[in-house]
């Protein structure tokens, strides 16, 4: 029996991207979803649209000789950025989890925070946030950026906390699964296409349509959906 195989992804490493901006060079991630590792995936079928956000990762750290006084800083700076996303149109903040290091002194109130000390630097606390900021109508990508870096640095902190906004950013799209259905529908109108070119007795057996609605970036602004599946014909 002769099978030819139809593979419709493709795991390959994560490239990178440059962009320029007057205040700096930042990287712009040609993946979204970086952890799965698909931004060069070969699809034949996906669907292209507009993101919706720009997302930048900001560290927030504390340099108070003690515990206490550092947690509470950064437990203020917290409050501080949440309190002012809140009373801003089109940003978001959302804090991300720290990996927890030796910290003989007990586990810190949020859960959030890392702590880290060694015989030649103070102890320092950290908190890390993902920042998000929507775009509005015919907003350019690099206008995003530094609406996000003046929100940064309208910040009012406590004076022993810095805070270091990182030089990669991510595209994101509202809700991506809701483009499953019509991934879905592509995807049995290639079949369909496929069997009518190599015959109606062809068996198709399919794999991977249960893996999660992925994106990449294609373009300043634009992003390709896919479903990273495996079609197999038999003749």
């Amino acid at each position: 029996m002769k099978s030819q195989l139809f593979w419709c992804a493709l795991i390959t490493a994560l490239s990178i991207g440059s962009l320029e901006t007057k205040a700096s060079k930042i990287r712009l991630l040609s993946g979204y979803d970086a952890p799965g590792g698909y931004a060069d995936a070969l699809v034949a079928t996906k669907v292209t649209k507009s993101a919706d956000f720009v997302s930048m990762w900001l560290t927030m750290s504390s340099s108070e000789k003690t515990v206490e006084k550092r947690e509470s800083e950064i437990t203020a700076g917290r409050k501080e950025l949440l309190e002012r996303t809140n009373d801003l149109a089109g940003i978001q903040a959302f804090e991300m989890p720290v990996e927890q290091l030796n910290r003989p002194y007990g586990v810190s109130k949020i859960s959030s925070f890392s702590s880290s000390s060694t015989s030649s630097e103070p102890s320092l606390s950290q908190a890390s946030f993902e920042i998000r900021a929507r775009f509005a109508e015919d907003e350019k990508l690099l206008d995003v950026v530094n609406r996000i870096r003046r929100f940064r640095d309208s910040l009012k902190l406590p004076s022993k906390v810095s805070n270091h906004l990182g030089d990669s950013i991510s595209l994101g799209i509202d809700r991506a699964e809701q483009y499953r259905p019509e991934l879905l529908k592509r995807i049995a109108e290639e079949v369909r296409l496929t069997r009518e070119q190599l015959g109606e007795k062809a068996t198709v057996r399919m794999s991977g349509l249960e893996s999660p609605v992925r994106l990449r970036r294609n373009g300043v602004r634009e992003l390709e959906l896919f479903i990273p599946y495996t079609l197999a014909l038999e003749l």
